[in-house]
Parts: structure tokens; C-alpha cells; sequence
């Protein structure tokens, strides 16, 4: 991901109201979801052995106070469609979900 890619994740983050410190330390914990292009079949890197118990107590707590957060962030624009923020690229462009 490129320096751009990687601070418009950040901002978007930062915007959205989550503690970037946090979210940064549950990206450092949880595995990654890796598309290649040739296939476009997903799967999960995992770069380090399973999770303590005090790590996923964090990042469940960390998933659930954002789920809940986010339930208010819904917000319409003039044409009345709602905005949908995209967090997830594949081979660097966004993608829709």
C-alpha cells in the first residue's frame, strides 16, 4: 500500500471518531485478509501465533465499542443517499461493499 493509500486509511479513521492509537494496535494483533490479483480468492495471513487471552479481551472490547460507535455515523447527503465510507482496497483501489 502506498504512503497516500496509507494516510487517507488513517484520516478516515481519525474521522469516523476511533482511537487511531487503539485501532492501530488491533491492526497489530488481528491477521490480514489477503487478495491476490491473479486468483481473487481471499485468505487470512496470520504473521504471528495465536493471541494471548489479555490480546483478544482487548481487540474484542476494541471491535465491540466501534460496532456501537459506528451505529450513529450513518448520515445522508443532499441527494438523500446514504455515505458509505470505504476501508477496503484490493491492489490498491477501494472496494464496494
Amino acid at each position: 500500500m502506498s504512503s497516500i493509500k496509507a494516510l487517507q486509511d488513517s484520516i478516515k479513521i481519525i474521522c469516523l471518531g476511533i482511537d487511531y492509537r487503539r485501532y492501530a494496535k488491533f491492526r497489530l494483533l488481528t491477521p490480514a485478509v489477503v487478495v491476490p490479483p491473479n486468483t481473487g480468492e481471499a485468505y487470512v495471513s496470520r504473521h504471528r501465533g495465536a493471541p494471548t487471552a489479555r490480546e483478544y479481551q482487548f481487540c474484542e472490547s476494541f471491535v465491540i465499542e466501534c460496532a456501537i460507535h459506528l451505529q450513529s455515523f450513518t448520515f445522508e447527503v443532499d441527494h438523500g443517499d446514504p455515505v458509505h465510507l470505504n476501508l477496503v482496497y484490493r491492489n490498491d483501489e477501494p472496494v464496494n461493499k
